[in-house]
């Protein structure tokens, strides 16, 4: 019988300890949350991210910390990258993934594939898991309405730009 007892009070203690924990974080935390309230933050998240664990796990904790954020008053844009899933078509599509400097040569149907993974695939997704974590969350293009404007960087590299204004 003592094991039954046991049981739920670990189960209790356990959950004692996390509720203890978040708390130990939001105190820690609500300085920093009061001087940045109504504020923009920029939060830039890379293809890899989820590398070392579930991408489930790492997705939902994401867009857990997004909405958050957003819950404390704090205006938040998210930059994403997509590299590994933009070699993983590319390499679908036979097309040739080649680095200068870190920076991938970008011809016309490597642009197509970045577009694809970028705009059709993971921003999609991201604003569908921010949204189901409960913040509302749109998805943009640094294309649409001239929201940032590139100068070509080097012509070795094909459409790969330095941004000039955002």
């Amino acid at each position: 019988m003592s094991s039954v007892v046991d049981e739920p009070q670990a189960a209790l203690s356990s959950r004692a300890r996390r509720a203890q924990d978040k708390a130990r974080v939001l105190r820690e935390a609500l300085p920093w949350i009061t001087r940045w309230a109504g504020h923009t933050i920029v939060v830039k998240v890379g293809g890899s991210v989820g590398r070392g664990t579930t991408p489930e796990v790492m997705e939902s904790a994401f867009a857990a910390d997004i909405a958050l954020l957003r819950s404390v008053g704090l205006n938040v844009v998210v930059v994403h990258g997509g590299g590994p899933q933009i070699s993983q078509l590319a390499d679908r599509l036979g097309l040739r993934s080649e680095f200068v400097a870190g920076r991938r040569v970008t011809d016309q149907a490597m642009l197509e594939a970045v577009r694809f993974v970028l705009l059709g695939q993971i921003n999609p997704h991201l604003v569908g898991l921010i949204s189901q974590a409960g913040a509302r969350a749109v998805g943009m293009a640094g294309t649409d309405a001239g929201l940032i404007t590139a100068r070509p960087a080097d012509a070795a590299l094909g459409f790969v730009g330095e941004v000039e204004r955002i």
